[in-house]
């Protein structure tokens, strides 16, 4: 390990670190999302109060329902520009408030207005009723949205249902009849069709999801890939520009492996990764996590932890390592090195900075910990 290559961990230019993590990065576009329906939907509610108001044309159940679904969708655009409550919950309240508004509505269409001004009313607000639903699809599990669009949709059907009877029994004429049937029909369909797209997207997240977890493990050594591994310490150090804590990186490689897979063969060498992760893991706590960087080199991703902890930590690895019998009868040694995150380190520094302390416990005999102070 004289001739060390150059550092190819990143492409050139790159510093994901830079950027919250995805989870992060999505959580907050959610976030803006609903803040920004929340606010539109009560400026549209008190839009339509006011116009209501001017017009002289004001319905009893509009004198409560505008200001209460108004001030409701205020004081959550609030709270969750605060970070007062959590995201699902006011996705939940959203969903509920506006359901809620469209029942009222719709049921003082359907039992209380005369046919004309009911079936205005009834058209006025079929787009909210088609926004709900959808609204349902990205707010609930497929199944909890079918259970939930369906209440919905059954209270919808309620107030038509003696009208329904009525008109049957031949006792009245109901001219809103038909548009009546028709709405409930489409959104019965409608309904439908966002159930089976909802299950689609599930089968597909959960498709993503076991890919994800095939990416992010190491295939021969149960331990996480080099990708995940890569992932974790850009995130860790975008956590720690909002939340100053400790930060050390371990890098490690067994010495003179080449050699075992010569004399031995690459399945005996495989056994014996196999076997070096195991004593490895054993010595780790959550949430220190052992990943895969490449061949026979390890790496330790240590939250929360000094530098001169994660050099008692590498030297715990190293007996653990030194001191069993591994297969074939063969006994091995590893070299360490430790860096911790500094302010201003990006990926590349802070890799770097590891790489070149595991290079100094090379050049210095092999089965030693170096950490990146020493230098």
């Amino acid at each position: 390990m004289t001739n060390r290559p150059p550092l190819a961990y990143l492409p050139t230019g790159a510093e994901p670190d830079r950027q919250p993590p995805a989870g992060v990065r999505w959580e907050n576009l959610q976030r803006r999302i609903y803040l920004s329906a929340l606010v539109v939907t009560a400026l549209l509610l008190t839009a339509l109060y006011g116009a209501q108001r001017l017009r002289g044309a004001m319905e009893w159940v509009d004198l409560v329902a505008f200001p209460a679904a108004g001030s409701l969708m205020l004081g959550m655009a609030v709270a969750l520009w605060r970070r007062k409550v959590p995201l699902d919950l006011i996705r939940v309240a959203y969903y509920l408030v506006l359901t809620g508004l469209l029942v009222v509505k719709l049921w003082h269409a359907l039992l209380f207005m005369e046919p004309d001004s009911g079936r205005a009313e009834l058209l006025q607000y079929a787009h909210w009723v088609v926004i709900t639903f959808v609204l349902g699809l990205l707010t609930f599990s497929p199944r909890v949205n079918l259970v939930a669009s369906g209440i919905f949709w059954l209270l919808l059907v309620a107030p038509s249902l003696p009208r329904f009877i009525a008109a049957a029994n031949g006792s009245t004429v109901y001219l809103f009849l038909p548009a009546v049937v028709q709405f409930h029909l489409a959104n019965l369909v409608l309904l439908l069709l966002l159930a089976g797209i909802g299950s689609v997207r599930e089968h597909l997240v959960g498709e993503r999801v076991a890919a994800e977890f095939v990416a992010a493990q190491d295939f021969l050594t149960g331990t996480a890939s080099r990708r995940h591994s890569l992932g974790m310490i850009a995130g860790e150090l975008a956590a720690l520009r909002a939340d100053p804590r400790r930060l050390s990186i371990i890098l490690f490689d067994l010495d003179h492996f080449k050699e075992v897979n010569d004399a031995y063969g690459h399945a005996t060498g495989d056994a014996v990764l196999i076997e070096m992760a195991r004593r490895v893991q054993r010595e780790l706590q959550p949430p220190e996590v052992l990943g895969r960087w490449g061949g026979d080199e390890f790496v330790v991703v240590a939250p929360g932890m000094a530098e001169s902890e994660g050099a008692a930590l590498s030297q715990r690895l190293r007996h653990a390592v030194a001191g069993g019998v591994f297969p074939g009868g063969l006994r091995v040694t590893a070299s360490f090195g430790v860096a911790e995150a500094g302010p201003g380190d990006t990926t590349e520094t802070l890799l770097a900075r590891v790489d070149a302390a595991l290079y100094r416990a090379k050049t210095a005999g092999r089965d030693a910990v170096v950490a990146d102070a020493q230098g």
